[in-house]
């Protein structure tokens, strides 16, 4: 688990029309080692938002590996589309 550290750059490019609109995070790595790129799409590929460069930093006392091997399953693609 880790912390927000650093983030190179934030793009805000449309706003859904309605609430009802279903977003998705796709998540690479970035150009820099150790970084995240992320955009958000819709089902069409719509981009909303795009981040570049997103960077954690260690949580001391890191949370039990069992107990967040439950909290990454309960947040997969797999549990939300069931």
């Amino acid at each position: 688990m880790g912390l927000p550290l650093h983030i190179n750059r934030v793009s805000s490019l449309l706003i859904p029309e309605s609430a009802d609109t279903r977003l998705y995070a796709v998540v690479t790595s970035g150009q820099d080692r150790g970084s995240f790129d992320a955009q958000v799409v819709d089902a069409k590929g719509n981009l909303y938002l795009q981040l570049s460069g997103y960077r954690t930093v260690a949580v001391p006392n890191a949370v039990d590996a069992g107990r967040l091997k439950a909290l990454q399953a309960a947040m997969s693609l797999d549990a939300v589309a069931a």
